[in-house]
C-alpha cells in the first residue's frame, strides 16, 4: 500500500475527532477521557496554525488512513500515531512511523530525535515503534500511569 502524507487542513477535522475518541484509541492514550466536540475544535484550530506542532494525515489513493501528530521542542519531536480500525492489524505501523519521520525531518531540518511514550499494553505500537527504529530508553510517569518511553535519533 502506499501512503501520502499531508499537513492536516479544516476539512480533516470530523475524522481526526472521530478517530481521537475511538475507543482503543482513547485507551491507549496518555488523556483517556473522552474529548468534547468544542474543545477538540478549540485544539484543531490551534494545532493547525502552531509553529510547534505537525499535524499530518495519511492516506492512500482514496480513503483516510490515519494520524500522526509531532510536537516539536526544541531539536526533540514527541510523536503520536493512530490509524484508523479499517487497517490496524495490517502491519502498515512501520512504514507510517518511518515516513511520517522522513516527511517531518524534510519539513524541519533541525529535528534530531524522535521520542514516543507507549502504554505498555499496547504492544502492537511498541512492536511498530520498534520496527521503525525507535529504542526503549526507560519509562515515564503520567498521572498514575508509567509509559514506555522510546527514541529515534535522526542522522
Amino acid at each position: 500500500m502506499t501512503f501520502h502524507f499531508r499537513i492536516a487542513s479544516e476539512k480533516d477535522i470530523k475524522d481526526v475527532f472521530e478517530l481521537s475518541n475511538e475507543e482503543q484509541v482513547r485507551q491507549n492514550s496518555i488523556n483517556k477521557e473522552k474529548i468534547d466536540y468544542l474543545d477538540h475544535v478549540e485544539w484543531f484550530s490551534k494545532v493547525l496554525n502552531a509553529s510547534d506542532y505537525r499535524l499530518y494525515i495519511v492516506e492512500d489513493d482514496k480513503e483516510f488512513i490515519g494520524q500522526v501528530k509531532f510536537q516539536i521542542i526544541d531539536i526533540t519531536a514527541l510523536i503520536s500515531i493512530s490509524i484508523h480500525p479499517t487497517f490496524r492489524g495490517a502491519g502498515y505501523g512501520k512504514t507510517i512511523i518511518s515516513e511520517a519521520i522522513n516527511v517531518l525531518v524534510a519539513d524541519i531540518p533541525d529535528i534530531k530525535e524522535i521520542i514516543a511514550f507507549i502504554d505498555p499494553k499496547n504492544t502492537a505500537s511498541i512492536k511498530s515503534f520498534l520496527s521503525a527504529g525507535f529504542i526503549s530508553i526507560g519509562t515515564e510517569k503520567f498521572g498514575l500511569e508509567k509509559y514506555n518511553k522510546y527514541i529515534h535519533r535522526i542522522n
